[in-house]
């Protein structure tokens, strides 16, 4: 609990201003250059908001948190904690579909200046994956929705957006994970095999 009063507090000294940028589009033919350029796509969209957007998002998370601590009660703020995924073990990034197995449904940021690192190794896989499907992937960061880092949509996968969140972590640092109400382990690992054994 003193992590996460801590974490918040550190937070809540972070730029208030929320900024919706423009939303990243990527669209893949499975050519051979395209996941190098869709990486560096990714990475300036991610530096764009790690600039004001995810600051600003964090610091109405920590205000929101903060509130709800004050008004949970003990056996309240037990619940709330035990809720939040547990930190994940370090995770090499995949290089390519055929060494990427798993989908990584949640990562870990040292800080706020660490949130894109985060989102872009939840992403990874499911840009590979579209990549050999020659489908699209898009990622949009919904003003609105201040713990929603960014909104991931699968173009012929998922028919509902894939949200990407954040909060603290009991342990320290911040959480960032993927929220679906669809079974995402279950499509990543059908539709890899389908594309690796056509292949």
């Amino acid at each position: 609990m003193l992590r996460l009063l801590a974490v918040a507090g550190c937070l809540a000294f972070l730029p208030l201003q929320v900024q919706a940028e423009g939303p990243l589009h990527l669209r893949f033919s499975s050519g051979p250059k395209e996941v190098k350029k869709a990486r560096k796509g990714l990475a300036r969209w991610l530096r764009a908001r790690a600039k004001r957007e995810f600051p600003a998002k964090m610091r109405i998370l920590a205000r929101e948190l903060s509130i709800s601590l004050a008004q949970q009660g003990g056996e309240e703020l037990r619940d709330a904690v035990a809720a939040i995924p547990a930190p994940p073990a370090p995770e090499t990034p995949c290089s390519s579909l055929e060494l990427c197995p798993d989908w990584v449904g949640v990562a870990h940021a040292d800080g706020v200046s660490s949130l894109g690192g985060a989102v872009a190794e939840l992403v990874q896989p499911w840009l590979l994956l579209q990549h050999r499907r020659g489908a699209g992937l898009s990622l949009s960061s919904p003003a609105e929705v201040p713990g929603t880092l960014a909104r991931m949509t699968l173009d012929g996968l998922a028919t509902v957006p894939v949200d990407i969140l954040a909060s603290p972590s009991p342990t320290g640092g911040l959480l960032v994970w993927l929220r679906s109400s669809v079974d995402l382990g279950a499509i990543y690992a059908y539709s890899r095999e389908e594309v690796l054994v056509r292949r």
